[in-house]
């Protein structure tokens, strides 16, 4: 709720999000503002979400009294064995020729109203590519040049490179024209060609559904999106 007297405005964000393990790793989640102008306005729009709001937050739980709790069942709710991001392990590319990472939020770098296609990997992700990048690479260095083939649309061959925050980047697909639609929230997943890697963006149900059973160590970054190969 935003409130300004003086200009005689106000406004909510009101948005879908939640801090379940489902809103966290997996949805995709809406979100729409309102502004009213002057106190009618406002009396008629939004005063009753306001009063909602304030009766919720006097009778809402202080987090120190469920957070251990809380944290607890975060950890328990991951369908495999998490283990600690490990930047430089090692990876045989001929004994691992599926593998996977949750897109999480992808950035809007396209414009507002179009969906994104550019994201950040976990540093050492390219050796699931084959590539085999010096620990002293400087950033924005091109790491090696990914080969995708996509449902619809021909190959696309983008460059892999470590961006200034040291992260592996790169430009996936443009998901309208290559048969995604949207990469927000899904899992995309890689398999290993002749010279290509045939791409898969799957909801996350679906991808654990198909291959739940079949994941080997799962990485997960500081953001909390999860990686790994499948066996």
């Amino acid at each position: 709720m935003l409130l300004n007297q003086e200009a005689g405005l106000s406004g909510a964000v009101v948005g879908s999000g939640n801090f379940s393990s489902n809103g966290l790793r997996k949805s995709v989640e809406a979100g729409a503002s309102v502004i009213t102008r002057g106190i009618n306005e406002f009396d008629d729009v939004l005063r009753p979400t306001f009063e909602a709001a304030e009766l919720l937050w006097e009778q809402a739980t202080p987090i120190a009294d469920i957070l251990d709790v809380y944290e607890e069942r975060w950890s328990t709710s991951f369908f495999r064995r998490v283990v600690e991001n490990q930047p430089n392990v090692e990876v045989n590319p001929t004994a691992t020729p599926v593998f996977w990472i949750e897109a999480g939020y992808v950035t809007k770098n396209r414009g507002p109203r179009r969906p994104g296609n550019q994201i950040d990997f976990p540093r050492g992700m390219s050796r699931y590519f084959g590539f085999n990048p010096s620990a002293d690479l400087p950033a924005n260095s091109v790491i090696g040049q990914v080969v995708f083939e996509t449902p619809a649309g021909a190959p696309v061959a983008n460059n892999l490179r470590l961006g200034n925050n040291m992260m592996e980047k790169i430009s996936l697909p443009i998901p309208e024209t290559h048969g995604f639609d949207i990469y927000d929230g899904k899992v995309l997943l890689f398999q290993r060609a002749e010279g290509r890697f045939v791409m898969r963006a799957l909801e996350a149900d679906d991808f654990e559904t198909s291959f739940g059973d079949r994941l080997a160590e799962v990485r997960v970054m500081t953001s909390g999106r999860r990686y790994g190969h499948i066996t």
